[in-house]
């Protein structure tokens, strides 16, 4: 599986919901909802407080470190 695969195991697509346009998608770890794009998906992913560090290393990769400013909710 790809990467772009690897996001929906982390998120439920929703589907359209009155009041947006886009598709829109839910964290599974925490009430967040937003856009059903990837890198939506992805921005919201690197920040989310209940998401260890390992499962973010685990898809993003080794290197990765949480930002230190949560810009993206």
């Amino acid at each position: 599986m790809t990467k772009v695969g690897k996001i929906w195991e982390h998120f439920t697509k929703l589907g359209v919901i009155e009041g947006y346009k886009q598709e829109r998608a839910k964290c599974n770890r925490c009430p967040f909802t937003c856009a059903s794009t990837v890198l939506r998906c992805e921005e919201h992913f690197k920040v989310c407080t209940n998401t260890s560090i390992e499962i973010l290393k685990e898809y993003f990769g080794e290197e990765f470190e949480r930002p230190r400013f949560n810009v993206f909710g």
